[in-house]
């Protein structure tokens, strides 16, 4: 069981990074984004330094959308036919962002009931599209992580937790702030936890973020556009 790096190399050792969009099928910004990151690598592969490096040096993984159904039809949740009668009607579907199985409830902004635009399923990892993203998460142990959506106002990196308000162990906590210093350096992004009311964000339970450092030590930040 080797993977196999970017550049085709066998490999156990190399950081894994993933770039996912579209969990949010109204959210297009970020499919635009990743796509040009892929032709931007793979482009400047052998040519360009920086690109050429960041290949040879990690496994690059890119899911430009993780939900077809609603982004073919331009609605924020999945294609899920809730009540099964065959006809998947504009209030039906599932937030995939609320699906994921770390903390997985209701609040606010996440609810159990199935025409609201915050629906997360009937229960956690009931859909195929976060079944898929645990099935390759298992399978590849990434590093660092980055959920591109584009639902608030500003542009923000969201760190863990979005659940609570609580705050991170320490040792991540000051790592994440780390990290967050040099997003913002290079972006001109905000960035702190996502659940911190002057980011901009709010408690949401069942994210993929959060189930990401939960769950497989992942320094994962939602990349809001």
């Amino acid at each position: 069981g080797y993977l196999k790096n970017s550049s085709g190399q066998n490999t156990t050792e190399k950081p894994s990074l993933l770039f996912v969009a579209a969990i949010h099928g109204d959210e297009h910004q970020g499919v635009n984004l990743t796509l040009k990151l892929a032709s931007k690598l793979l482009g400047e592969y052998g040519i360009e330094p920086s690109s050429t490096l960041l290949v040879n040096q990690r496994d690059i993984w890119v899911i430009p959308v993780v939900n077809p159904d609603g982004y073919q039809r331009y609605q924020r949740k999945s294609g899920r036919d809730n009540d099964g009668d065959g006809v998947r009607e504009s209030k039906e579907g599932v937030d995939l962002n609320r699906n994921f199985g770390y903390q997985w409830g209701t609040d606010s902004h996440t609810s159990n009931t199935s025409s609201s635009t915050f629906y997360h399923g009937p229960h956690p990892f009931s859909e195929p599209e976060t079944q898929a993203i645990r099935t390759l998460v298992q399978r590849v142990n990434f590093s660092s992580a980055l959920p591109y959506h584009s639902g608030l106002s500003n542009p923000v990196f969201l760190s863990p937790w979005g659940y609570t308000q609580e705050l991170l162990p320490a040792a991540d906590r000051a790592n994440f702030s780390r990290l967050g210093e040099n997003l913002s350096h290079h972006t001109g992004y905000l960035a702190g936890p996502a659940a911190d009311p002057a980011m901009g964000g709010y408690v949401a339970h069942g994210d993929l973020v959060d189930w990401l450092y939960a769950n497989h030590s992942t320094y994962a930040w939602t990349v809001e556009l």
